[in-house]
């Protein structure tokens, strides 16, 4: 309740309540193409991914990308930007089914991914907006329960909560539950897609990045 952006404390609560909604986004990977194909190759977001991304920023700085910036290079920059390892992400504990287990582990690994797409920072506002759209997107109470708490516990300032409800939620559940297809964010093979144009893959995916709010 006190800080959203506790890795190991968001994880635990996410998977104590989250069984009912990851069946469901088992069940929408498992209907999709590219959704079983990663079922069936279980990436990880690891160092490898990471190379390969920074690699992809390399080419697009030489220009071989056209000049475009490409969703592997924003993501790069990124995990620059903040000092993020995605090797940091807390493993799975309470959840036995492995299948569960990955669509937990996958939705978790791509959390940054998602940040890159939407524009919203790492900051607890930026952490809350990105649990609304994963809220539409995935079902996992988290997501709710984590807006609600900070709400109640007074981590945002009044200007951040009219924020957070007047603009953010409005903007998730128009992108959440509209313009994306559901399970959107989970069927994306994102590591296949660090050449492609950011604005491409957001056009592709039917994200619209968050409003860009002064505070």
């Amino acid at each position: 309740m006190r800080d959203p952006r506790r890795d190991d404390c968001v994880a635990a609560v996410g998977e104590v309540t989250g069984s009912y909604a990851l069946s469901c986004m088992l069940r929408g990977m498992k209907s999709n193409v590219t959704g079983r194909r990663i079922l069936i190759d279980r990436p990880l977001v690891d160092d490898v991914a990471v190379h390969r991304a920074a690699v992809a920023t390399i080419a697009a700085e030489e220009g071989v990308g056209g000049g475009k910036i490409t969703f592997g290079q924003a993501y790069s920059d990124f995990l620059r930007k903040h000092s993020f390892d995605p090797n940091d992400r807390s493993s799975i504990k309470y959840l036995h089914d492995p299948e569960l287990a990955y669509v937990m582990t996958r939705y978790r690994q791509c959390h940054d991914y998602f940040h890159v797409l939407t524009d919203l920072p790492p900051t607890v506002l930026g952490e809350l907006g990105l649990k609304l759209l994963e809220l539409m997107q995935t079902g996992l109470p988290l997501a709710a329960l984590s807006a609600t708490s900070a709400t109640i516990s007074g981590q945002l300032s009044p200007r951040e909560e009219e924020v957070l409800w007047s603009i953010y939620l409005p903007w998730a559940v128009r992108v959440g539950r509209g313009t994306m297809k559901e399970h959107g964010l989970m069927c994306v093979y994102y590591e296949e897609e660090y050449d492609t144009d950011l604005e491409e893959l957001r056009k592709r995916m039917g994200i619209e990045v968050a409003p860009s709010i002064a505070l």
